[in-house]
Parts: structure tokens; C-alpha cells; sequence
């Protein structure tokens, strides 16, 4: 009789233990469907992003035989001219003194009066100096 009535007093105990347990069974039960759900949503944008991966590597392949077919229609002078400015730019890299110095040549050789006063007076050689 004595057991029954120990049971009685641990049965208000018991059940607000298993009223915690059971809210803390819920907050997990909420953690592990938003995990589930996100899980979801970043495996679609996965996909998605796979997908358009693939359109785009397609799509640079057709870019890719287009210009194959559009460099062997190229006409003979203008494959000439590429070649040359390849040669031309490796030899005066954009950007360098002995480039500027020969384009300020070929201008002052092509536009003469415009550039007569740059090249000989002081200030205009002040001027070319200034930006080489």
C-alpha cells in the first residue's frame, strides 16, 4: 500500500515531466522540419543552377562554331591586318613610352598642321612630355 501511494505522489511529477519532454519534442519536431524544408529549397536551387550551367556551357559550344566559321570566312586582308596589330601590340604593348612616342610620329606625319605647333614649340613638347 505503501508503493501505491509513493506512486500517487510522483504521478504530478511524472506528468509535468513528460509535458517538458513532450514541449521540447515539439521544438525539435519544428527545428527538423525547417532543416527539412530549407534542405528542399537549397536542393532546387541546386538543380536550377545546374541546369542553367548546362544551357550556358550549350550555349558558349554553338558561340564556340560560330566563330570557327566566321574566322574561316574572313577575307584575306583583314586576316593579314589581325596578324599584323597581333604583332604590332606585342612589340608596343598599349600603354608604353616607345607606343605613345610612334603614334605622336604617325600623327604629326598624317595631321601636320594640327600637330606642327605641338612639335615645335616649347610648350606643346612640355605637352608630349607631360603624358609620355
Amino acid at each position: 500500500m505503501n508503493e501505491g501511494l509513493e506512486a500517487l505522489k510522483e504521478l504530478p511529477y511524472a506528468k509535468n515531466k513528460i509535458r517538458e519532454l513532450d514541449a521540447i519534442n515539439q521544438d525539435r519536431e519544428l527545428a527538423i522540419k525547417e532543416m527539412t524544408r530549407l534542405r528542399t529549397l537549397t536542393d532546387n536551387h541546386v538543380n536550377n543552377l545546374g541546369i542553367i550551367i548546362d544551357n550556358l556551357r550549350h550555349e558558349n559550344e554553338e558561340l564556340a562554331k560560330t566563330l570557327n566559321v566566321y574566322n574561316s570566312n574572313l577575307s584575306i586582308p583583314f586576316r593579314i591586318r589581325r596578324k599584323l596589330s597581333t604583332i604590332y601590340n606585342k612589340k608596343y604593348p598599349k600603354g608604353s613610352v616607345e607606343r605613345k612616342k610612334l603614334n605622336y610620329r604617325i600623327m604629326s606625319i598624317t595631321h601636320p598642321i594640327k600637330y606642327f605647333k605641338l612639335t615645335h614649340s616649347a610648350e606643346g613638347k612640355n605637352l608630349i612630355e607631360g603624358r609620355i
